[in-house]
């Protein structure tokens, strides 16, 4: 294998692909736009004279309220999926270019951070964007395990308190998504830097 063949993948696994993703959250939050709209309009439009009963319009209008939380409720989830579909993405990724540059690692020394820090021939933790990409690693466990703040997640960031709800995920989301790209290139760059298979 030529180094230039080394430098061709180099390139080529430092590129995160978040297209995906992108067009998934687009997709949702122009759906939930829309049916926000749509009840917002009803409610709004209700009269009175629209029920047998006048004392309905109440209930009804409950209902319609019922419904709009649960577009809140879709528009969460959404974003949970987003976070460990994201985290997912960079874990696979990220075993499988320490798999190609460190063939002598074993897969269950690949099997979550703390395993990976002591089989990898660098320091992870020195690598530009580690924090971002420990923060989503923090968040994705958070979701997938308890669904609310976890006491690991809560240690980290002292503003977040175990056992509250998550909140803001998009906005979490979109923080955390440039970082991690970036995070993912710095350590694609350390792997091939470190390996033996691909130095020249």
């Amino acid at each position: 294998m030529t180094r230039s063949m080394g430098v061709m993948l180099e390139n080529f696994d430092q590129r995160i692909d978040s297209t995906t993703l992108e067009e998934f959250r687009d997709h949702l939050e122009t759906s939930l736009r829309r049916r926000e709209k749509a009840l917002e309009k009803e409610y709004k439009s209700l009269t009175e004279d629209d029920f047998e009963d006048p004392r309905d319009i109440d209930d009804y209008k409950m209902h319609i309220e019922d419904q709009a939380f649960y577009v809140g409720e879709v528009r969460k989830l959404g974003y949970e999926l987003c976070i460990v579909a994201l985290y997912r993405q960079i874990e696979v990724h990220t075993k499988r270019v320490a798999k190609r540059n460190f063939p002598s690692i074993k897969e269950r020394e690949l099997f979550n951070i703390a395993s990976m820090k002591s089989a990898l021939p660098f320091d992870l933790e020195k690598l530009p964007h580690f924090a971002a990409f420990d923060e989503l690693r923090l968040f994705n466990n958070a979701i997938k395990h308890e669904g609310k703040v976890s006491t690991d997640l809560a240690k980290k960031f002292p503003t977040l308190r175990a056992g509250e709800e998550l909140i803001d995920l998009d906005k979490t989301y979109e923080m955390l998504l440039p970082l991690v790209q970036e995070y993912t290139k710095e350590f694609v760059s350390a792997a091939y830097k470190n390996s033996a298979k691909y130095k020249p």
